[in-house]
């Protein structure tokens, strides 16, 4: 099989150290399983109407952008994660109802009535349904967020209303509120049909764990139950390799959240296993399938 050469796609618009060394960890990786590997940003490479005259042989599509994703596509390239699965994390209606089509366990949702990019809800009757399936607390999620933002923990109707006037034009998904293990999760990354390493991520002064947010991160033992949702959380949503975002329920774990993109840094300083490594792999054999 010839030298491999693809792109890393990546937010053109995003250059802190967060996003760079994600980056280096990939190259470091390519470098290492003789691979030729180059980062693009997003904005270096515009759909249009007339075809690259250049193709890369594979593209590691680490960016949001689902319309890029799909004209790189169209062009014959092997694009991983796919536009569609990208589109599905990217918004969290479709994440929740694509979990629940597969039957992934997961806390229970309500969907709130789709609003319009600047648009106000003229009223706040649709709360009624959301105590009634949810109570509180719940989660108050935008459908499109990362990192954590945009996710609040509401306790009574007034903070829902509040909220909800703040994030104008970015339609929620109300969540149950697990609360086994306040301010704990646990990220599973998965590489196609198994997980290849996880953390337990641990804030002691918010409910939400992210790493970005100042929660701790520590290796864990991935146990039959985890690798088990967590790839079919990730199957469900069209991914290739995920971020599975896991919470401990009364009776067993349940998916919070799959990332399309999701950062490796944090999950390589807390278990010593660098998820570039399988990821690229994969996507060696892909080619040759492809």
């Amino acid at each position: 099989m010839k030298n491999l050469n693809g792109w890393m796609v990546v937010h053109g618009f995003m250059k802190t150290h967060k996003f760079t060394e994600q980056a280096d960890l990939f190259l470091h990786a390519a470098e290492q399983l003789g691979v030729g590997l180059q980062v693009v940003d997003h904005d270096q490479v515009l759909a249009k109407g007339t075809g690259l005259s250049k193709k890369p042989d594979f593209v590691l599509f680490y960016d949001k952008d689902v319309w890029l994703a799909k004209y790189l596509e169209n062009q014959g390239i092997l694009v991983l994660n796919s536009s569609e699965a990208i589109g599905i994390c990217d918004d969290k209606r479709d994440m929740v109802l694509a979990l629940q089509e597969h039957r992934v366990p997961m806390p229970d949702f309500v969907i709130g009535p789709m609003c319009m990019e600047g648009e106000a809800y003229p009223n706040f009757d649709f709360l009624a349904q959301v105590e009634k399936s949810l109570g509180y607390p719940c989660v108050g999620k935008s459908a499109c967020g990362s990192f954590g933002a945009q996710v609040a923990l509401l306790s009574t109707r007034n903070e829902c209303v509040n909220w909800l006037k703040n994030a104008q034009g970015n339609s929620p998904v109300f969540q149950e509120y697990i609360d086994k293990e306040v301010g704990v999760d646990y990220r599973v990354q998965v590489v196609r049909d198994h997980a290849v390493a996880a953390m337990k991520r641990c804030s002691h002064r918010d409910f939400r764990a992210n790493a970005s947010l100042g929660g701790s991160c520590e290796k864990v033992t991935i146990t039959a139950e985890m690798e088990e949702i967590a790839v079919k959380a990730a199957v469900s949503c069209g991914c290739v390799y995920a971020g599975v975002d896991l919470l401990l329920g009364e009776h067993g774990y349940l998916v919070c959240e799959v990332n399309s993109n999701a950062h490796i840094k944090n999950l390589r300083d807390a278990t010593g296993i660098d998820a570039s490594f399988p990821i690229l792999e994969d996507l060696i054999n892909a080619c040759r399938d492809y």
